[in-house]
């Protein structure tokens, strides 16, 4: 599986959390709800969430495109802070 790097909102969402923390929800994260259909058929959405060394909770919104891609939608603080 690879990551879609070439949407803006990939580049855009890891400069407000850092990319090798995204990876490292992505890798080691907890699905937070069920995956739904995205926009194409075959395609998931999925948010996963992990709290992260320094206390804060972060989440990723991803796509699992039908071709083995996972396409970044966006990252974001979970804890209001």
């Amino acid at each position: 599986m690879t990551v879609d790097r070439g949407s803006v909102s990939a580049w855009r969402l890891t400069s407000r959390i850092a990319r090798e923390r995204v990876l490292r929800i992505l890798r080691d994260g907890e699905v937070e709800d069920a995956p739904v259909g995205a926009r194409k058929p075959g395609d998931w959405r999925v948010k996963m969430v992990r709290r992260l060394e320094s206390g804060r909770v972060a989440g990723v919104v991803t796509v699992i495109a039908s071709r083995d891609i996972l396409i970044l939608v966006t990252a974001e603080w979970e804890d209001g802070r």
